[in-house]
């Protein structure tokens, strides 16, 4: 009947090292989840910094009583170009002002269309240090489409482009720039029916 039954001096070291190796492993195991989950997430912390300090400050483009309308904005290099439409002369007009390279505020307005016509639907585009700017108006009594530029290496603007010329209602300008060419597509009824125009302008630096 002894050979059996294992002795009980036999069994019991067997249990008691089955029960040891358990609580090691759950001892482990708690340490483990504890590190990890006890943690700060520095990382995670470390992005939402990121992204709160490159939020940064509002910046009022313009302090006016009037109605501004239609912004268009354009980034190259570190600049930062915002263009739109405003009545505080009592027309709509279209205004430029950019934050150049180095500089954490906008400068002065420029004031393009500078007319008593109704100078609307402002397009931008930016490439290198020259800036080009589009939009319609009616100064000449139909809706036209209008240019200006600003060629690298001046801090003004020059002479504007009537793009269009025609009789007809030429409205909605797109505006692209790559290298020396100048793309300017608009939409007019020249033809007696609305039609999608298009304009290629190379090196309008030379014809400031």
């Amino acid at each position: 009947m002894e050979g059996r039954y294992p002795s009980e001096s036999n069994s019991k070291p067997t249990n008691k090292g089955a029960v040891a190796a358990v609580i090691t492993i759950s001892v482990l195991l708690f340490m483990l989840a504890y590190f990890v989950f006890s943690q700060p997430p520095q990382e995670q912390e470390g992005r939402v910094s990121n992204i709160e300090a490159g939020i940064g400050e509002i910046s009022e483009i313009l302090d006016s009583n009037a109605s501004s309308t239609d912004p268009r904005t354009a980034v190259y290099g570190n600049s930062t170009y915002v263009v739109w439409q405003d009545n505080s002369r009592g027309n709509d007009e279209i205004y430029l002002k950019m934050s150049p390279a180095g500089k954490s505020d906008f400068g002065r307005v420029f004031n393009l269309s500078r007319n008593n016509a109704s100078s609307t639907d402002p397009q931008i585009a930016v490439y290198g240090n020259s800036t080009y700017v589009v939009w319609q108006d009616n100064s000449r009594g139909n809706d036209e489409i209008y240019l200006k530029m600003s060629p690298a290496g001046k801090s003004d603007f020059g002479r504007v482009f009537n793009l269009s010329r025609n009789n007809a209602s030429s409205t909605d300008p797109q505006i692209a720039v790559y290298g020396n060419s100048t793309y300017v597509v608009w939409q007019d009824n020249s033809r007696g029916t609305t039609e999608y125009n298009f304009d290629l302008l190379a090196s309008l630096a030379q014809a400031q």
